[in-house]
């Protein structure tokens, strides 16, 4: 029986919203142990066929090119595609479990730069360790050629970052008015149960902001804080032409949507919101970027150029 949904669930404990956006939290600090270059060039001396993944893109990624056989080991937060959810589970994102995997015996464990310190201690366990970015799309599409190369599918590979690539090349080419509409992206603050409490803003330092401006807008939040928490007074001083709000756990919850429509209406004034260009969206792809980032650039720009209708 579906559990039935809570008022004062409206989102996701902290901690459960920074798994869901781990890289984008987490890329900016400056890493205490950084050796990728050289782990990747270990990797690549003989193809692996024994591989876990420490993150829910990479396993996309791998289940896209078609390597998914070589899969013993992924985390709990990897369950795209369904399938992936027959795979053995070794922790967290955040908190793997060692022992999970030195029982699966891998040759290979593929992570992101954020897992520095997990990867120094699979390095002391003797375990090699591969490692991509996924901060900005440039990361995304180089990452599936590089898992594609170390993990023996390079033409599989190519052909999808090929399609990726004209999916993305379709919305550059579209007509873009003179006038980009400032937009802001609210990543999994917190809302209060009775007004807007604060919310965790995308910034001109992360992904968003990329897709924003590649899709003919602008960010609203110029802050060089990858995601600064704003009150309703500074949402009101940024007062953007659109407001898009991830709300991926409105999945399980459709009715969560209403309440945060509710909840951003008690901003007294506010531009987005009046005209209409309020979005609550719980498409998942758009809190996990991998090659599923396509899904939210395609999605986004969208709402971009239908705020632009009015113009």
């Amino acid at each position: 029986m579906k559990p039935k949904f809570k008022f004062k669930d409206l989102y996701l404990p902290a901690m459960t919203v920074l798994c869901l956006l781990p890289l984008f939290l987490l890329a900016f600090e400056q890493p205490a142990y950084a050796p990728a270059d050289q782990d990747n060039a270990e990797s690549q001396k003989e193809t692996p066929h024994r591989v876990i993944s420490l993150a829910p893109s990479i396993t996309e990624i791998i289940f896209l090119i078609g390597a998914q056989d070589k899969l013993v080991g992924v985390t709990r937060y990897c369950d795209y595609p369904p399938s992936a959810n027959k795979i053995a589970k070794v922790g967290g994102f955040l908190d793997p479990s060692y022992e999970s995997i030195v029982r699966l015996a891998p040759d290979l464990v593929l992570t992101l730069e954020e897992h520095r310190d997990h990867r120094k201690a699979l390095d002391d366990l003797g375990i090699k360790t591969f490692t991509v970015s996924h901060r900005f799309l440039g990361d995304v599409m180089n990452s599936v050629i590089s898992i594609g190369k170390v993990l023996g599918r390079e033409d599989s590979a190519e052909h999808a970052a090929s399609a990726l690539k004209e999916r993305l090349a379709k919305v550059l080419a579209a007509k873009h008015h003179s006038i980009p509409p400032r937009v802001l992206i609210s990543v999994g603050g917190h809302l209060g149960v009775i007004g807007f409490n604060h919310a965790s803003i995308a910034s001109r330092k992360t992904i968003y902001n990329e897709i924003i401006e590649m899709v003919g807008g602008t960010n609203a939040m110029t802050s060089d804080i990858p995601f600064p928490t704003v009150s309703a007074e500074g949402i009101l001083t940024l007062d953007p032409d659109i407001i898009i709000d991830l709300v991926p756990e409105a999945n399980a919850h459709p009715e969560l949507k209403s309440e945060v429509e509710r909840v951003w209406k008690t901003i007294p004034g506010l531009r987005a919101v009046n005209n209409g260009h309020l979005y609550i969206l719980s498409e998942e792809a758009l809190v996990r970027p991998g090659p599923r980032v396509v899904d939210a650039v395609e999605v986004i720009s969208g709402i971009v150029n239908l705020g632009r209708e009015g113009e």
